[in-house]
């Protein structure tokens, strides 16, 4: 009783949040607070929000030298970078941080309040003009426990702060039960594979449970990590007598169209960055649509914001064949409430679950199945 009153008291206090005073964003002029990694993960939600009359109109950075895309490069992400001395000259600003760092937000919001600008999280906006959609995505999870962490994840965000250390289950996205029971065929999809540590896993937490391991497909479109892959890969034959035409690997992206796109790579490879448009190395992105043929019975997604537009292009595999869903939402605060809900529009049918997997603000999962 006591738990469950802790569970009730989380939602309550997401609803205390969401229901506070919302920021007008109508006649602002919106300028994001920060150039680095986390603006990159937000290029794609933001692109969508925009069919909302959500617009970023002005970059800016405590740094301006430091933008990604070049030294002194005068936009990022298709937008005007300003310094932050000239916000004020704008005409009724709103900043947006784009930080989880607790110092950098406190240093922010200090420059801003010097300035009597009004500053907020980037993530406090957008949860709170977007209640009713959170509040959709709590109804849809499956368990407390789902509702639970959701609640005190998006608390977590809005405050700039880490996860409960209680939230947190194994890191390994194969140790969540009654979701990894559910899958039967082993046909594993891996859209993100990285240097194939999760393919590794799939099979040894496989194999540690009696289960048959039919077809593996894999996809990488960072240069080095598709090479370490298929090194990988040929140990993992080995190791476990897994024939040549059980894997297929794609040095290659995941889409909602298949397209040449543009790869961002930062921090060597480790969280390489899709986009369909725009300068830089270029990169085959495949719908999963396009390229899935026969039953699939998992499919994995840690694809650095790229998650949606996966999905969207997974439609009609993920209706033939149902398979489980393991997929990031942690990315940006866009996420969160929009990939349930397409799930859930993909599929009414699929049992939806949240796990925390990372003791930073990073490795929230959902979790569907049938």
């Amino acid at each position: 009783m006591i738990y469950l009153r802790f569970r009730i008291d989380s939602i309550n206090k997401l609803d205390e949040y969401l229901n506070d005073k919302v920021t007008d964003i109508h006649n602002r002029t919106l300028v994001a607070w920060g150039m680095g990694n986390t603006g990159l993960l937000y290029y794609e939600g933001l692109k969508r929000l925009e069919k909302e009359d959500f617009r970023i109109d002005y970059y800016t950075n405590s740094d301006i030298q430091i933008v990604r895309g070049g030294e002194n490069s005068s936009s990022f992400n298709g937008k005007p970078v300003i310094s932050p001395e000239s916000i004020v000259e704008l005409k009724n600003p709103l900043v947006l941080i784009m930080t989880p760092n607790k110092v950098y937000v406190d240093e922010i919001m200090a420059g801003c309040e010097e300035m009597q600008v009004e500053a907020r999280l980037i993530d406090d906006v957008i949860f709170r003009l977007h209640r009713k959609e959170i509040r959709e995505c709590m109804s849809l999870f499956s368990d407390d426990r789902s509702r639970e962490i959701y609640a005190k994840i998006l608390v977590a965000r809005i405050k700039a702060q880490r996860p409960d250390p209680s939230l947190v289950v194994s890191r390994s996205l194969f140790n969540v039960p009654e979701f990894f029971a559910a899958e039967r065929a082993g046909r594993y999809v891996d859209c993100g594979a990285f240097v194939g540590d999760s393919i590794e896993s799939y099979i040894r937490d496989r194999e540690d449970s009696y289960g048959t391991i039919n077809k593996i497909i894999a996809f990488e479109p960072d240069e080095n990590n598709y090479a370490a892959i298929s090194t990988r890969v040929d140990r993992l034959k080995r190791e476990w007598l897994l024939g040549e035409d059980c894997f297929t690997l794609y040095k290659a992206g995941v889409g909602e169209h298949t397209v040449i796109g543009t790869i961002s790579e930062e921090s060597n490879g480790m969280q390489s960055k899709l986009i369909e448009d725009g300068e830089g190395k270029k990169t085959q992105i495949y719908a999963l649509d396009d390229v899935i043929k026969e039953q699939v019975s998992f499919i994995k997604a840690d694809i650095e914001s790229y998650e949606y537009q996966m999905l969207a292009g997974a439609k009609n595999t993920i209706r033939r064949y149902r398979p489980n869903l393991a997929i990031c939402i942690y990315h940006n605060a866009v996420d969160f409430y929009q990939i349930p809900i397409l799930v859930h529009e993909i599929c009414p049918d699929y049992k939806l679950m949240i796990r925390q997997h990372s003791f930073e603000s990073a490795e929230t999962l959902l979790y569907a199945w049938v």
